[in-house]
């Protein structure tokens, strides 16, 4: 080349592009990470072991010295498929290996011989496909500490947890997988399972890979599949059907489907509970895709308020017994099952916001009025036959109507229990779940009943009686072990209702503001600080 004046010009050196080796670099890592993603892909087994999760988000399952602990895993495999577990427990001890008969419970149990407070296990549980060889395994992580109150709940609850896990009967009925804790009443047992599920942290909303989310979701859809359509129309104290839609639901287990059903006839019970285990399990917007053609479509929440509508039609409108509810719409009313309608209606009033009409605490009143006697002993079905359970649902329908706690009527019903302590309560399931939420739905909550503090009480007894594979045996108010260990889990729960979702986005909105309070805050102190030294400079 060259220039005007005749001489050659030197060529002009190329950059080379300083970017090069870098996107050269990202394309290579990105493509041996494809590569094993994709090696990792096809050679993923057909199977996959889940370790149970610890309860209350912790990192660890909490365990004591010189108990055994109940090791906790499922395998999601086909049903045909022939697995094989191996259990480390992380201790040095010998290693536990056997067939995987149901691939709902893989766990096993196990006794750290050695461990004591503060010493950390790592479990891990290995499956194999014999005849592929495929693996998959998982861990359960463990640690040990001192014994109180607080850890004995803790396991006492995930063992009973597990064990309604494993007890359910399950089974592919169309498109819905519906699951039942079975007995007599499963209905009932669904109900008090779903509750006592939602109330530790699981739910059908939950994780999908979490095997509770689809015990819950099995338990639900029995429900929800077994709901009976009822024609309902204005009785005399006024218009239940706060719909419109001149329909309510109901169910028992009679209503369940064939492979599930059990014994009939005890609706006023049995709707009640589902429907608050159905306002504690939340999923208020979820769509129905299984069930009654009506329910079929729908969403939950609409499921629900035709429930309350069926209970609010279902409260007996004549004669002594008016204002109270009994097993059948519209008969006669005793306390025990009066107390679950009511129940219901104050959940569905805490946590969805739906508001009963206000003619049915007037007529429920009217029911208290009669039952209650001249010492403020409310009877079972007419004044004078009191039961322990009969007074604590005298206090939860007081204040249920807006009966003040320190009003006479409450506190004699308080002095009847008290009286009463030793008839048919510690160890009847039943009883003591009925002075649990009396004693918690006031606004001041009962500590003691005289001399007797319940909460340590019943805890004493439910911590001392669980048996090794975490069940409670059933009582005769309680007729199943699943009932029984259901009730126990609330017993030891922390709270009786689920936290309106309102409240819940409210902490967390009013946490937001505040971080950004401080942060500003913060971001002004510098500006401030700043803007001083820039000062003083200027004036050096």
């Amino acid at each position: 080349m060259v220039n005007r004046k005749g001489s050659h010009r030197e060529p002009i050196p190329q950059k080379k592009n300083k970017n090069s080796r870098l996107v050269f670099l990202t394309g290579f890592i990105l493509g041996i990470c494809a590569i094993l993603l994709f090696q990792n892909f096809i050679s993923k087994p057909s199977f996959e072991v889940i370790c149970i999760d610890p309860i209350d988000d912790l990192k660890f399952h909490s365990a004591i010295e010189g108990r055994p602990v109940n090791l906790k895993a499922v395998v999601n495999a086909p049903s045909d498929v022939v697995l094989e577990y191996r259990w480390n427990f992380g201790d040095g001890s010998e290693e536990v290996t056997g067939c995987v008969d149901d691939i709902f419970n893989a766990g096993v149990q196990h006794l750290y011989e050695n461990a004591g407070p503060g010493d950390e296990y790592t479990a891990r549980i290995l499956v194999t496909d014999p005849e592929t060889d495929e693996t998959d395994s998982d861990v359960y992580k463990l640690r040990f500490l001192e014994k109180d109150d607080e850890i004995l709940s803790e396991i006492a609850r995930e063992d009973a947890l597990w064990y309604l896990h494993t007890s359910m009967s399950r089974a592919n009925l169309g498109c819905a997988l519906q699951g039942s804790m079975g007995g007599s009443y499963p209905a009932s047992a669904n109900a008090f399972a779903i509750t006592a599920f939602a109330l530790n942290g699981y739910t059908s909303c939950g994780p999908e890979h979490h095997p509770y989310t689809e015990t819950v979701a099995r338990a639900v859809r029995c429900i929800i599949a077994g709901l009976t359509e009822v024609e309902i129309e204005p009785q005399p104290a006024g218009n239940p059907d706060s719909n419109g839609n001149g329909t309510g639901y109901s169910i028992d287990s009679s209503t369940l489907h064939a492979a599930f059903a059990g014994s009939g006839g005890k609706g006023g019970y049995e709707t009640p509970l589902c429907t608050f285990a159905l306002i504690t399990d939340g999923g208020y917007d979820r769509v129905i895709r299984c069930g009654t053609g009506a329910a079929r479509g729908r969403t939950r929440s609409d499921i629900i308020v035709d429930l309350l509508d069926f209970i609010a039609f279902a409260q007996t409108d004549t004669g002594n017994e008016e204002g109270g509810w009994r097993y059948t719409p519209n008969t006669d009313a005793d306390m025990s099952v009066t107390q679950w309608p009511v129940f219901a209606l104050s959940a569905a009033e805490y946590s969805m916001g739906i508001e009963p009409p206000e003619w049915i605490r007037n007529e429920l009143m009217k029911w208290l009025a009669y039952v209650q006697d001249e010492n403020g002993v409310f009877g079972y079905d007419e004044p004078g036959n009191p039961t322990t359970a009969s007074n604590a649902s005298g206090i939860t329908s007081l204040i249920f109507c807006g009966i003040d706690e320190n009003d006479e009527r409450v506190q004699n019903a308080v002095d009847a229990i008290t009286s009463r302590w030793d008839i048919s309560n510690i160890g009847d399931f039943y009883t003591m779940y009925s002075i649990m939420k009396a004693s918690l739905l006031i606004d001041d909550p009962i500590v003691s009943y005289g001399e007797h503090y319940w909460q340590k009480e019943y805890f004493d007894f439910l911590i001392d009686t669980q048996r090794a594979d975490g069940s409670w045996e059933n009582h005769h108010h309680a007729p199943d072990d699943n009932i029984a260990t259901a009730l126990g889990i609330l017993l030891l729960s922390p709270t009786i209702y689920k936290e309106p979702a309102g409240l819940k986005w409210l902490w967390i909105i009013s946490g937001l503001l505040l971080l950004l309070i401080a942060i500003s805050l913060v971001y002004a102190n510098i500006h401030r600080k700043r803007t001083g030294k820039k000062r003083i400079a200027e004036n050096i």
